[in-house]
């Protein structure tokens, strides 16, 4: 089977969902929008700011962060509520900043990660990803996955990416770059690794579930789990479903044995919450999973993000995706804006990493607000 190599850059909008387990079905919340909000960049120009900055602020033309500044955004504001003034009023500077301003948006449009427009689009998207990552030498990888649904019947986080991890592993094993090998997935105990054989059966060839062995936390592994361990290493991929705090332990005891034995596995970590409690994790598990967590590449990620139930902010849903070696990208569902296309426009690229909820709201309110600014302004004018 051959996995798409290329990862297409998106050609317009799309409403339809990703998997069943959306849960707006009947108005799919994943696709792919038109506009990005670059506030900062944007607006520079109008503030005097030279605009060799701006230029600058995209890295030799891969589009980085623009964090959102509080004068940024209150310029950003007034710019986007501002009443239309007619070309030829405007310096030759700022109508410099305004063409500068579209071509960055629509840079970034292009440097964006698309939402995928299927669950099976999104599985392809990831394996393409691990794929490339592992062969550009990011062997150790990590994935997050959260359409806002869970299997049915499975409790944990492991039920919202189970089905995801099904299908990614399925995929992964017919794929040509390993030429017949086995890939291998590991799940925190025997009893998730047994629930998840009778959920997948029949198993392709060369798929094989494993689990991890109760490693200790401050104690060594004996030489029956070191042995267990070991023997995971004859496949050409591990991936690693949803391991928590109490998994940590096997999980560096699993590179540890991958390194005595002079092996350099892909592994595909999904769905990792591997310190959940410092206060009761060893310092020398978090200074070893510290120094692990700087080794991971996350390839990808896809995640739906809904306003609080008990929000009374009236703020949007949205979306953030990630595909290796694209940026994270935020993407508002918004029909009300009047400069978004087919109701969906990107609000944030990172580089770094992915915005947690209170960012994600953040940039919300800043758009509902400039969204309100504006039709009160093009009300008035």
């Amino acid at each position: 089977m051959r996995v798409p190599s290329v990862l297409p850059v998106a050609a317009g909008p799309s409403r339809s969902a990703v998997g069943s387990s959306a849960p707006r079905s009947e108005r799919p919340g994943f696709a792919v929008g038109q506009r990005a909000v670059l506030a900062d960049a944007a607006s520079a120009s109008l503030l005097g700011v030279p605009l060799a900055f701006v230029a600058s602020a995209l890295g030799g033309g891969a589009c980085r962060r623009l964090r959102f500044q509080r004068r940024s955004r209150a310029t950003a504001l007034l710019r986007r509520a501002a009443p239309a003034v007619p070309t030829q009023q405007f310096s030759q500077e700022v109508r410099d900043g305004a063409i500068m301003r579209d071509e960055m948006v629509q840079s970034s449009i292009e440097a964006a990660t698309p939402v995928p427009q299927s669950f099976s689009q999104a599985v392809t998207w990831a394996c393409s990803a691990a794929l490339q990552a592992a062969e550009a030498g990011n062997s150790r990888q990590t994935m997050f996955f959260n359409a806002g649904g869970k299997t049915k019947d499975v409790n944990g986080e492991i039920g919202g990416v189970l089905a995801f991890a099904e299908q990614f592993a399925t995929l992964l094993v017919g794929a040509e770059p390993l030429e017949g090998g086995k890939v291998r997935v590991i799940f925190s105990d025997m009893g998730a690794a047994s629930m998840a054989r009778v959920r997948w059966e029949p198993l392709p060839e060369g798929l094989e579930l494993d689990y991890f062995p109760q490693v200790i936390q401050g104690q060594d592994a004996t030489t029956e789990m070191k042995m267990q361990l070991r023997d995971m290493l004859d496949a050409a991929f591990l991936v690693v479903v949803a391991p928590k705090q109490a998994e940590t332990p096997a999980l560096l005891q699993l590179f540890k044995v991958m390194g005595e034995a002079g092996r350099d596995i892909p592994v595909v970590i999904m769905n990792q919450n591997c310190v959940q409690d410092t206060a009761i994790a060893a310092s020398s598990m978090l200074r070893a999973f510290g120094s692990l967590r700087k080794t991971l590449v996350p390839t990808f990620h896809l995640e739906q993000h809904e306003p609080p139930e008990d929000d009374d902010d009236m703020l949007n849903p949205c979306v953030v995706a990630r595909v290796w070696p694209r940026p994270y990208s935020v993407w508002e569902d918004n029909p009300d804006d009047p400069d978004a296309i087919d109701g969906y426009f990107l609000l944030d690229l990172n580089d770094v990493e992915a915005p947690d909820s209170e960012e994600i709201e953040e940039l919300m309110r800043f758009s509902r607000n400039a969204t309100r600014t504006l039709a009160e302004s093009r009300s008035q004018a």
